[in-house]
């Protein structure tokens, strides 16, 4: 928080300049006047002083202490994240946030559909319905899908239960064929009598798998 009739211009250009020189100390820092004048006028911007706990920083304290944090805790100008790596450190002792406000202790809002506990769907055999309760109404209004967005997991695994049962009975006609052919024409030519009871299920639970494949 800014302090009231601070002077703004107390972090002068030139002391800037130099506080941002002790940031060479800090390996990969870029080495070149233009990198240090655009650091310091940096931190002109953002130091513009504070009052923290009843303490007083002047911008120039703000900045001293900002440099010396940065050179202590960055061991790398690029990893540590140059200057928004530097902004994070001033804002952690500056700019930190509010404090968390507790709501565990507020008392819970009354229901008004005691059919929908105020959710505005009920489920009825594993299947969403709308309620007939205002707060339904409004939820329809702003969510018109979210019924059959909600009833499409259901409907998923409805259609593969069909698929499965679909492929199992095609599986017992064929082995029912199968059958039949080799009762009737144990000798005689042709591809079913050849086919073996395991590698004709191999075959179909393999189509199975390819046909349920999400």
């Amino acid at each position: 928080m800014k302090r009231k009739g601070m002077d703004q211009s107390e972090l002068k250009a030139a002391t800037a300049y130099d506080l941002a020189g002790k940031l060479n100390l800090i390996p990969r820092f870029p080495r070149n006047d233009a990198a240090t004048a655009c650091v310091a006028d940096w931190l002109r911007e953002i130091c513009k002083g504070a009052e923290i706990d009843g303490e007083c920083w002047t911008p120039r304290r703000q900045a001293d202490w900002l440099v010396c944090t940065a050179v202590m805790e960055l061991e790398n100008w690029e990893t540590g994240g140059g200057l928004p790596g530097v902004r994070a450190i001033f804002n952690r002792k500056f700019n930190s946030p509010p404090a968390l406000v507790d709501y565990q202790m507020l008392p819970a809002p009354e229901i008004d559909c005691t059919i929908c506990n105020d959710n505005g769907t009920v489920e009825v055999d594993g299947r969403i319905y709308w309620c007939t309760c205002d707060q339904a109404c409004l939820l329809r209004d702003e969510a018109p899908n979210l019924v059959i967005i909600m009833n499409r997991p259901r409907e998923r695994r409805e259609a593969d239960r069909c698929r499965r049962l679909q492929i199992e009975a095609e599986i017992s006609r064929h082995l029912a064929e199968r059958n039949r052919h080799a009762e009737t024409d144990q000798t005689g030519p042709g591809p079913m009598p050849l086919v073996r009871r395991p590698g004709l299920f191999g075959v179909f639970r393999n189509w199975a798998g390819r046909v349920l494949r999400p």
